[in-house]
């Protein structure tokens, strides 16, 4: 290169420099730009991923505390005694329904990617499904209805025992006719115990979640309030039977006659 050559290679260079250097600075504020942009974006992604991450956790836990209730429900419906089989059987098809449905709505739950979807699917928790406001309720009622069903039962049986004692002491001259009286209110109470738990178990056997239909889960609500009534007045009957077997025991065991061997056939219980 000579030196004419040289000195005008050192004459354009620095206005080469003038002319691109503008063309690096505008590209790297174009690229800092977009990146705050995408990162602004990830952000905002970031933050609902997290939230439904959050949001299915607590899903998942909700349906897991039905899921067990349920499980515990259908092992106190499998030891019911004194229900039909038809209604023990419809009582554990329930449940176990909605425990199938339970479980495949957390599968979804899980699977959500619309947060939309996601928060209709966590909402028909509580709305659609009533585990805690009607079938809990339902199934837990039924047992006590049986419980009280199967009580009665047994006072019943004793009940035939002491009136069998108060005929042999009345037959060997003891006075039994206030005893008498006694047995007579065992047996009103006993009959209207099982009256008021086989109402209960026809009033809340047909009930079915209300899906959040107001008209349905306002006579839920009503049929489960006059059950649970039902079933006081049941509880108070069997409260004064245990009093009247206290005092029919004590006034037999006060008595001297001997232990009939059998009981007459034509012996109607004071019970029934």
């Amino acid at each position: 290169m000579n030196f004419q050559n040289f000195v005008r290679l050192c004459v354009t260079l620095p206005f080469l420099a003038i002319l691109i250097t503008p063309v690096f600075v505008f590209a790297q504020t174009a690229t800092v730009g977009l990146q705050v942009s995408a990162t602004a974006s990830t952000s905002v992604s970031w933050s609902a991923a997290v939230a439904a991450v959050a949001a299915k956790a607590r899903a998942d836990k909700e349906i897991t505390r039905r899921i067990a209730a349920l499980n515990d429900l259908n092992t106190r419906i499998q030891a019911m005694t004194r229900v039909s089989s038809s209604f023990k059987q419809t009582l554990a098809s329930n449940v176990k329904n909605q425990i199938q449905l339970l479980t495949a709505l957390q599968v979804k739950i899980d699977a959500d990617s619309n947060l939309a979807t996601l928060k209709t699917d966590i909402q028909s928790i509580t709305q659609s499904y009533r585990i805690f406001i009607l079938v809990l309720p339902q199934g837990r009622i039924s047992a006590m209805a049986d419980r009280v069903a199967n009580i009665t039962f047994m006072m019943q049986g004793l009940g035939v025992k002491l009136q069998a004692r108060l005929q042999a002491a009345a037959a060997a001259g003891n006075s039994a006719t206030a005893d008498s009286a006694i047995l007579t209110d065992l047996g009103a109470k006993l009959t209207d115990a099982q009256t008021q738990a086989q109402a209960t178990l026809i009033l809340i056997g047909p009930l079915t979640p209300d899906n959040g239909n107001q008209t349905a889960m306002a006579a839920n609500t009503k049929a489960l309030q006059q059950a649970r009534s039902d079933l006081g007045v049941a509880q108070q009957d069997l409260v004064q039977a245990r009093k009247d077997i206290a005092l029919l025991l004590k006034a037999v065991l006060s008595m001297k006659v001997s232990t009939p061997t059998s009981v007459s056939a034509s012996t109607t219980p004071a019970t029934h």
